[in-house]
C-alpha cells in the first residue's frame, strides 16, 4: 500500500544544500540492510560542499569529488570569498535552491548523482529541542539562524526520507550510519533503511532519533530531519 505524501507544511527550512551521492566504503557500511549509493548529510557519509573548500588553503580534492573541474578552480576561489551571507551561509547551506542552481551553473558540468537537498526539522522537535537560550557571546548563524526564522519548505521538491544526524559547528556533524548502529536498530527496533540509506517514515527516524540519544550519550544531541530532492535545473 502507497504510503501518503509528506506534509511538508509540518517543517520549518534549514535552507539547501549540495550533496553528490556515493558510499564511503566501509566493511561495516556494506550488506544487505544499506544500498549502495547513499545520500546523508554528514560528510563522512556523502560529499557534501563546504564553502571554506575555496578558502586558504582550500580543499582541491573535495572540490573535484563534487565535480568541479580544475579549469573552474580560479573562478571558485573567488565565489567562495565573496559568496558567504550573500548566496550561502557558513558552512554550506544556500539560501534558496535558485542560489544553489546559480552555483551549479557556473562550476559544477557534470551533475551526475548530484542532489539539490532542502531540509527540513519538524516543528515539534524546534519546539522542543531548538529554542534554549545561547550561550554568552554567541550568536546564531547558518542553519541555526534559518530555523529561527520558521520559513517554510518551497513545496516543488521530491521528499526522499529521514537522516539522523548531529549538528556542530554551525553545520551538520555525524550521522547514525557513521558510527554503524544500522544493524543495532534493525535488531532492536526492526527499522531499517530505505533508499539512499534513509529513514523513509517520519515516525520510525523519530524512534531511531530517541534510540540513538539514549544510546550514546557521549556523543552531540542528535535530530531527524527531512531531505526533500529538488531540481537542478529551473523547470
Amino acid at each position: 500500500m502507497d504510503r501518503e505524501p509528506i506534509d511538508l507544511s509540518h517543517f520549518y527550512s534549514g535552507g539547501y544544500f549540495l550533496i553528490r551521492e556515493g558510499h564511503p566504503g566501509w566493511e561495516q557500511l556494506k550488506g544487505p540492510l544499506l544500498p549502495d549509493r547513499l545520500i546523508s548529510l554528514s560528510s563522512c557519509i556523502a560529499t557534501h560542499f563546504q564553502l571554506h573548500w575555496g578558502w586558504n588553503p582550500g580543499n582541491k580534492a573535495k572540490s573535484k569529488e563534487l565535480g568541479i573541474p580544475q579549469s573552474r578552480w580560479d573562478a571558485f576561489v573567488d565565489w567562495c570569498n565573496k559568496a558567504d551571507g550573500v548566496e550561502i551561509s557558513w558552512a554550506s547551506m544556500f539560501y534558496s535552491p535558485e542560489a544553489a542552481r546559480h552555483f551549479i551553473n557556473q562550476f559544477v558540468p557534470d551533475v551526475t548523482g548530484l542532489h539539490l537537498i532542502g531540509v527540513g526539522l519538524a516543528k515539534e522537535m524546534e519546539q522542543q529541542y531548538w529554542q534554549e537560550p545561547l550561550e554568552p557571546n554567541r550568536e546564531l548563524c547558518g542553519l541555526e539562524k534559518r530555523i529561527e526564522q520558521h520559513l517554510p519548505l518551497i513545496d516543488d521538491g521530491h521528499a526522499l526520507g529521514f537522516d539522523v544526524v548531529s549538528f556542530a559547528y554551525c553545520d551538520f556533524e555525524h550521522s547514525w550510519l557513521c558510527h554503524y548502529h544500522h544493524k543495532q536498530v534493525y535488531e532492536m527496533l526492526g527499522i531499517r533503511a530505505g533508499a539512499y540509506g534513509l529513514i523513509p517514515i517520519e515516525e520510525d527516524a523519530r524512534r531511531v532519533c530517541d534510540w540513538f540519544n539514549a544510546n550514546a550519550p557521549d556523543h552531540a544531541p542528535y535530530d531527524y530531519w527531512l531531505l526533500v530532492d529538488y531540481p537542478l535545473v529551473n523547470s
